[in-house]
């Protein structure tokens, strides 16, 4: 059989129809081309035209061909959930979809009503952990419950996976309930050495740029680590004359720093800092013994101190960069200017250096 014959559609012809179009267009565009037609032109764009037309009739059966063919797998799949069940009722639905007596949107929809109306049938329980679940079965977790309480760690499916198998660091109700009770204890008694750890991280700060502003902010901030509650000018003075840590001569210096009244020497800025960050030292171990109470307390029942304390660790300070020069460094040749004038990791280098 030759070309035309296939080009004329005989009975052994295993061409498509649109390909027999296509050759016959195409051998139509090549004999007008040679024909020597005075109106070859027109006639080579009418087959133009019509070889265009063609294409895009292919491409609309494959984009059809292709959108049946994914419906077909999908109702497939569909079918195959429904038989997967178990039960003749999605057994019935699935044959349905296969003969396309139904579209694979009413199988699932009727699909839902059904295990709805069985949920509702279904008895169910509230788990030590808030979680409402169902009495029968593997006692999966009911949709739409209650929201699982505390998940710290674990995932969906391991919520899901039964009674046998909690999440880790997952807390119950109960658990959850000393919880609240622990983190508000904790952060009342906590919160003066909060106050206190913010005075110092400040005063610090103060301590490495020297002026009448520092000196005044220098003097406030170790009235507060002294009391951290104080909020007046006097209650600040009353502060510091109570405290026992200082000298009468330093106290009266930091109080005339208080209200404004002369220029701390460096001297007296080193020491104020030193005593500060003795005074800090201490509420800082006091703040840890509590902590490893509430700590205690807490693995008593299970929880871990993360969850009921949120505030940062505690950290003892490093030593204080002596704002007065070292003898060492005077007797070598350098100059208390030139020694302030350095900042402050230089300092601590040339102090590492020197032990």
């Amino acid at each position: 059989m030759g070309l035309l014959d296939n080009i004329k559609g005989g009975q052994s012809s295993r061409m498509s129809a649109d390909d027999r179009s296509g050759i016959a267009l195409g051998l139509a565009q090549g004999f007008a081309g040679m024909s020597g037609n005075p109106n070859t032109a027109s006639i080579m764009a009418g087959i133009g035209n019509q070889q265009t037309a063609l294409r895009d009739d292919r491409k609309a059966a494959q984009a059809k061909d292709l959108a049946t063919q994914q419906a077909a797998n999908q109702r497939n799949r569909t079918a195959i959930f429904l038989r997967s069940k178990g039960d003749q009722r999605f057994s019935d639905l699935a044959d349905a979809l296969e003969s396309q007596q139904i579209s694979g949107a009413d199988a699932w929809s009727e699909y839902q009503r059904l295990m709805k109306f069985d949920d509702r049938e279904r008895k169910t329980f509230t788990d030590a952990y808030g979680d409402i679940r169902y009495l029968d079965g593997n006692k999966e977790l009911v949709m739409g419950g209650a929201a699982p309480t505390q998940v710290m760690q674990g995932s969906i499916e391991e919520r899901n996976s039964g009674t046998g198998a909690i999440p880790r660091e997952r807390y119950t109700l109960k658990q959850s309930s000393k919880i609240d009770t622990l983190s508000d204890d904790i952060r009342m008694e906590m919160k003066p050495f909060e106050l206190v750890k913010g005075h110092w991280d400040r005063l610090s700060l103060f301590y490495e740029n020297s002026g009448a502003v520092s000196d005044y902010a220098l003097a406030v901030g170790f009235a507060k680590i002294l009391d951290p509650t104080s909020v007046a000018r006097q209650s600040e003075v009353d502060a510091v004359n109570a405290s026992g840590a200082a000298s009468q001569a330093t106290k009266q210096a930091i109080i005339n720093a208080i209200n404004g009244k002369g220029k701390m020497p460096e001297q007296l800025r080193q020491e104020i800092v030193e005593l500060a960050r003795g005074i800090y030292i201490k509420k800082a171990k006091s703040a840890q013994t509590k902590l490893g109470k509430y700590e205690s307390s807490a693995n008593g029942f299970g929880i871990k101190l993360k969850d009921i304390y949120f505030g940062d660790d505690i950290v003892m300070p490093a030593a204080v960069v002596p704002s007065v020069i070292p003898v060492s460094f005077k007797n070598s040749g350098m100059t208390q200017d030139q020694w302030s004038a350095l900042p402050r990791d230089r300092k601590q280098a040339l102090i590492d250096a020197g032990n």
